[in-house]
This record gives structure tokens, sequence and C-alpha cells, in this order.
């Protein structure tokens, strides 16, 4: 991907999560790459300051091995970016089309990275991207959810928010 991007910057946000603290292992596969001048570490940051990362990004990515509905991609969607993930837990609902993303199998690094470059020649429709994001706040996903759990349970729903 450096060839076709030689001044790609993958930035890497955040720290340790359930599954694990990798950044020992990335910043050494950073050095023998001898990909420093294209890795960024910024480590954790305020939530309230992810906005600024995100709006710096072209697109996002989350190769996660395990996820409910992840709120970061909405997070990330509503700053207009096209996310990348892998196709594990819920994400498949929320990256529901083509149009806001791509889906890869967990631990395929070929179709990982060939989804990455892909997202970066695409031209995005970043407003369909962000209207997306922004009808699914938590008050319409709660909706969403009470309507799902009155139908299975055989009632209508009387929820009046």
């Amino acid at each position: 991907m450096k060839a076709r991007y030689p001044d790609i910057l993958l930035i890497i946000v955040g720290s340790g999560s359930v599954e694990g603290n990798n950044e020992r292992y990335l910043r050494r596969l950073v050095a023998e790459l001898q990909l420093a001048d294209h890795v960024h570490f910024a480590g954790a940051q305020p939530h309230a300051q992810l906005y600024r990362w995100l709006n710096a990004a072209d697109v996002f990515c989350l190769a996660t091995s395990n996820e409910g509905w992840a709120n970061v991609f909405l997070e990330a969607m509503a700053c207009g970016l096209p996310v990348v993930t892998t196709d594990v837990g819920g994400n498949d609902e929320v990256i529901c089309s083509e149009e806001l993303g791509t889906l890869v199998p967990f631990d395929d690094q070929a179709a990982l990275a060939k989804a990455l470059s892909e997202a970066l020649a695409k031209t995005w429709n970043t407003e369909k991207i962000t209207r997306y994001a922004q009808n699914n706040t938590w008050e319409d996903r709660v909706e969403v959810l009470l309507k799902n759990f009155a139908s299975l349970s055989g009632h209508s729903q009387q929820h009046g928010g």
C-alpha cells in the first residue's frame, strides 16, 4: 500500500481493550518494517477530542475479533468516514451497506489490506454516511430495540418517548 500511497499515514488512537493491548507488538512491527514515517501512535484520547482525529482521517478501520453494536463506527460515520472492519458480532448490522464501508473476514490480512486500499481509492458519498449516523442515535436505536422486543413478545409497543 505504501507504493500506491507514498504519503499514507496510519494513526492508531487508543490503548488496550478487552482484546488486549498490542501496542508493544505493533511498535516492534512498525520498526521491523521500517514504517515509522507512516505510523503514528496517538495513544488514548479523551472522548470529547476523538472527533478531531476522525475528521483528519479518510477511512476508519477497526480490525476487531469481537463487537456488539460498535458506537465508534457511528462516531466515525458522523464525521463522514467510511468504515473498514471485520465481519464479526454485530458489525454487519452497523455496516449494513457497501455505501457505508466494507466488511472483511476476521484475521484475513490480505482482504483487510485490499479493502483499505479500495476504500482509499473510492469516492464516498460522505453526506449519505453522515446522514446514516445521524439516523442512528441512541434514542433511535432504543426505539428500534423496544419495537423488536415488543414484536418478539407478542405485545404491541406503548412507548411514547
